[in-house]
């Protein structure tokens, strides 16, 4: 690693860690756009990182492949929601290949912080009824607007579109609240999407090993209540000993009252 990507990983690491907090985070993904556009301004305009892996000609650093995993590991470890990797890794990628003024320009917004890139849909269906699905999770409530392009559509003839169509819609807001704000309820497809959006932050823990694991959890959170030495099993409705007995062997039986259901929230 050269000493200008040792200073890029740097800076991004001391600029999350003080500015950066997963409550701010977790807040804004519920509200208008799903993410802090303040932040995407001082990716832009502070730290530079939306253009450092795009040419010197759309206004960027000049860097490459390097840079880009070393932003990506930096906001990765952060929790970062912001679209870097649909704006910059894919949607800059892209437009490098396709070339072109049109392309130029988007580039040159990107590196600005003007423009985010979005993956694209996928398509079922045949004929005339065509169902079209977001890869990327679309904000409750959002406003939305559905371009199609007249010269990507032609008939059996090879005749296209005469002009652009172009729809515009807001994004139900389901029936969620809370910690689920987000999740949009209008079609198993957007539930799936939203869904996966809002728990894939949580923190994973081993089943077993040193430190902290599932084991270690369950024994402060199904904690015997009448021996701390010992966890509740509330599906086989017996107590253990905490460490010794975590294959199930010896066991006594809990008395009905003592029986209990206990959920586990990692967010």
């Amino acid at each position: 690693m050269s000493a200008e990507q040792e200073l890029l990983r740097d800076g991004l690491g001391k600029f999350l860690t003080t500015r950066y907090t997963l409550e701010a985070s977790r807040a804004a993904a519920k509200t208008g756009s799903g993410w802090q556009p303040e932040i995407w301004r001082s990716f832009a305009d502070e730290l530079g990182i939306l253009g450092a892996s795009l040419p010197e000609s759309v206004g960027g650093s000049g860097g490459g492949p390097v840079e880009s995993m070393v932003i990506a590991e930096k906001l990765g470890r952060a929790q970062v929601i912001e679209p870097y990797i649909d704006t910059v890794v894919v949607a800059g990628g892209l437009l490098q290949r396709v070339g072109g003024a049109a392309a130029q320009t988007v580039l040159e917004r990107i590196c600005e912080g003007s423009a985010v890139g979005a993956l694209a849909v996928t398509e079922t269906g045949s004929g005339a009824s065509r169902t079209l699905t977001p890869a990327t999770v679309l904000p409750t409530g959002a406003t939305c607007t559905f371009t199609i392009s007249a010269s990507g559509v032609r008939n059996g003839a090879g005749i296209a579109l005469a002009t652009n169509v172009t729809a515009t819609f807001t994004v139900t807001s389901g029936t969620v609240s809370g910690y689920y704000a987000q999740v949009n309820t209008s079609s198993p497809d957007q539930l799936r999407c939203s869904l996966h959006a809002t728990i894939k932050g949580h923190t994973k823990y081993p089943y077993s090993g040193s430190g902290q694991n599932v084991w270690t959890i369950l024994e402060v959170a199904q904690q015997d209540p009448n021996n701390p030495n010992k966890i509740i099993d509330v599906y086989r409705n017996r107590s253990y000993t905490i460490g010794s007995d975590r294959a199930g062997t010896p066991a006594v039986p809990i008395p009905p009252r003592m029986q209990t259901s206990i959920t586990i929230s990692c967010c």
